[in-house]
């Protein structure tokens, strides 16, 4: 997998719309998600989630995105960006079914 240098994490909620922070350090991201999600729905709408595999500062992690999608009649717009730890991440799939067909 190729990865790719970013500088800062994108803070732009659907509600909250904060500006760019920055990443910490060297965040190196795969430049290809490994699972993606539909999470949160509500009347209002949902995240459409993508976790990447990242590097910060030589540290194995994780970098999740959110994008959030409108339900019919709203507008509103947003996508986030957090770096989760690299064994949190694992919980976070696992508890997902992402390695399930390791044991099929």
């Amino acid at each position: 997998m190729l990865f790719k240098e970013q500088k800062t994490l994108t803070q732009r909620g659907n509600f909250k719309q904060a500006p760019d922070e920055a990443a910490n350090g060297t965040l190196l991201v795969g430049t290809e998600s490994i699972a993606n999600w539909e999470q949160g729905h509500n009347d209002y709408g949902h995240d459409n989630a993508e976790i990447f595999p990242a590097l910060l500062n030589g540290e194995k992690c994780w970098l999740f995105a959110y994008d959030w999608q409108p339900a019919d009649g709203y507008s509103a717009s947003g996508y986030e960006e957090d770096i989760v730890p690299f064994d949190e991440g694992v919980k976070i799939l696992l508890g997902r079914g992402a390695f399930e067909y390791l044991f099929m």
